[in-house]
C-alpha cells in the first residue's frame, strides 16, 4: 500500500476518535447495543497509525521518550482531574496506595477505581507500545512472528496472562496483544490486489457472528471472549484486522476534509470527552429524567457531546499557556 498523506492519516485518526466518543456514550450503547457488542477496531487502530509512522520515519530513543514524557503529563494531568472528580462525587478519597496501584499497572480496572475514567488505560498502553514498536523497528519479520506468537499465547493462556496483568507494570500484557493484531494489520497492508469491498464482507461477517452470538470483548480491560462460538478468539481478531483495513482504505478512496482538525488534535478530543459525557449524562438525568433508550435523542446527544468537545478542543488551542500546561 502507498504512503498515507498527513491529511489522510489526520482523517484515519478523526475517524477512530469519533467512533471511541460513539463507544463511550452510555445512551448510543442503550439504544444499539448490538452494535457495540464485541466493537474492538477503532482502539487497534490508534496502534497501527503508530506503525504506520514508524514506517515513514525514524524515531530515536530520545525522540520516543520526548514523546513519551508529553504523552504522561497529560495523562497524570487528567487522572488527577478523574481521582478528585470521583473524590467530589462519592465523598471516598482513594489512599496512596490505591492510587499507586493504578499508575503502576496502567490497569483499566485500577484506573477506573480511582480516577472513574477507565479509558485512560489507553495512554499508558500506548506509550508502552511506543518503545516496543522502537526496539522491533528494523526487525519487521521478528516483529511478525513474535506477534503471532504471542496471539497464540493469550488464547492458550488467557486465565494465567489476565491473573498477571493486574501485578505487571504498564498495561504490558494487553498492550502487546493489541500490538500483536496492529502487527498482523500492517502485514495485511502488503495486499494491495484485496479491495475495501471484500475486507468490508469480511467485517460484516465477523461483526454479524458477534452480534448473533453475544460475543464480546474489551480491550482495555483484557476481556477476551473465548468460547467455541468466538472461534476462540478468533472472531475478535477478524473483526480487529478488518474493521481496520476497511476504515484505512476508506480514507484513501474519499476525502474527509472537514475532519481535519479533529484528527491533528486527536489527543484532545480523546481526553476532553470523557467529562463532556458525564456532564451531559447526569443534566440529562436529572433535570429531564433521560435514561436514553430514544435513537434519534440519543444521537442528537451524541452529536452534542461531539459539538462541545470540539468547542473546548478550540478553546485549549487558543488558550496557549493551557494548551502548553496540558497538552
Amino acid at each position: 500500500m502507498s504512503e498515507l498523506t498527513s491529511r489522510q492519516i489526520n482523517s484515519l485518526k478523526a475517524l477512530l476518535i469519533l467512533i471511541v466518543i460513539a463507544d463511550h456514550n452510555d445512551f448510543l450503547r442503550k439504544s444499539i447495543p448490538s452494535v457495540f457488542t464485541g466493537l474492538t477496531f477503532h482502539v487497534v487502530g490508534f496502534f497501527v497509525l503508530y506503525l504506520l509512522a514508524m514506517r515513514d520515519k525514524s524515531y530515536s530513543l530520545l525522540s520516543t521518550a520526548r514523546k513519551a514524557l508529553n504523552l504522561y503529563k497529560s495523562y497524570l494531568i487528567f487522572f488527577c482531574a478523574g481521582v478528585f472528580t470521583l473524590a467530589l462525587k462519592s465523598s471516598n478519597i482513594p489512599s496512596p496506595e490505591t492510587i499507586s496501584i493504578a499508575l503502576y499497572t496502567g490497569n483499566f480496572f485500577d484506573i477506573k477505581s480511582v480516577a472513574g475514567a477507565g479509558m485512560l488505560w489507553f495512554i499508558p498502553s500506548f506509550v508502552t507500545f511506543m518503545f516496543i514498536t522502537l526496539a522491533l523497528a528494523r526487525r519487521i519479520k521478528l516483529a511478525y512472528s513474535i506477534s503471532v506468537i504471542f496471539m497464540l499465547c493469550t488464547l492458550v493462556f488467557y486465565q494465567q496472562f489476565l491473573e498477571y496483568s493486574r501485578f505487571i507494570p504498564a498495561a504490558i500484557i494487553h498492550t502487546c496483544y493489541i500490538g500483536s493484531i496492529a502487527y498482523l494489520v500492517l502485514f495485511c497492508l502488503k495486499f494491495q490486489n484485496v479491495t475495501i469491498g471484500y475486507w468490508f464482507i469480511v467485517f460484516s461477517l465477523a461483526k454479524s457472528c458477534q452480534i448473533m452470538f453475544s460475543l464480546n470483548q474489551e480491550l482495555g480491560s483484557f476481556e477476551l471472549n473465548l468460547t467455541p462460538s468466538a472461534g476462540f478468539g478468533g472472531i475478535g481478531i477478524i473483526e480487529s484486522v478488518s474493521g481496520v483495513m476497511c476504515i484505512i482504505l476508506l480514507v484513501t478512496k474519499i476525502k474527509f476534509d472537514i475532519f481535519n482538525y479533529i484528527g491533528v488534535h486527536s489527543l484532545k478530543f480523546y481526553l476532553i470527552h470523557p467529562f463532556v459525557g458525564v456532564a451531559l449524562l447526569l443534566v440529562t438525568k436529572a433535570f429531564l429524567s433521560y435514561q436514553g433508550g430514544f435513537l434519534p435523542l440519543d444521537i442528537l446527544l451524541y452529536v452534542l457531546t461531539c459539538v462541545v468537545t470540539w468547542l473546548l478542543v478550540m478553546l485549549t488551542v487558543k488558550l496557549d499557556f493551557v494548551r502548553r500546561i496540558i497538552f
